[in-house]
């Protein structure tokens, strides 16, 4: 299950919080030749899939481009699904990249505002303060009631 945390102080002890998703990709994550990678390279950064460590942009012209010009959502969704086992901030990310999070099965992440305009597929596996989700609009609706106390 993806599980969600409002802050740091949430985070199981000996969980590695990841606040520089930029740096991390960099140095951790390689890009994976699948479906939903290429999905989000596409959808975020209008870029194609290459090899590991390279993309295609925008612009054809260029050529192969390190994976380091990619966004920081999308470095952050792909830090997300190939480290389940880390738990990232995802503050930095705009709805283009938090919209894949109702997808991702397994991880940790911290959303300190957990709200978003979402029309997608309700399917997820969300954990959120000890309960489970399987309806994304649940989740959502949760997080609202709590806000409103």
């Amino acid at each position: 299950m993806l599980k969600i945390y409002r802050t740091c102080d949430e985070v199981p002890k000996g969980i590695r919080i990841v606040r520089d998703n930029d740096t991390y990709f960099n140095y951790h994550t390689v890009l994976q030749n699948n479906a939903f990678t290429r999905e989000i390279l596409y959808t975020i950064d209008k870029a194609q899939y290459v090899s590991e460590f390279t993309v295609l942009g925008r612009t054809k012209a260029l050529g192969s481009l390190s994976k380091q010009v990619l966004s920081t959502g999308t470095k952050t969704i792909l830090n997300i699904l190939n480290n389940p086992d880390d738990c990232f901030d995802v503050s930095g990310c705009g709805d283009n990249a938090l919209q894949f999070l109702p997808r991702v099965t397994d991880g940790h992440v911290i959303w300190d505002m957990p709200c978003l305009a979402y029309c997608g597929a309700p399917d997820c596996h969300i954990e959120y303060k000890g309960k489970a989700y399987r309806n994304f609009y649940e989740f959502l609706c949760a997080v609202e009631k709590e806000e409103r106390g």
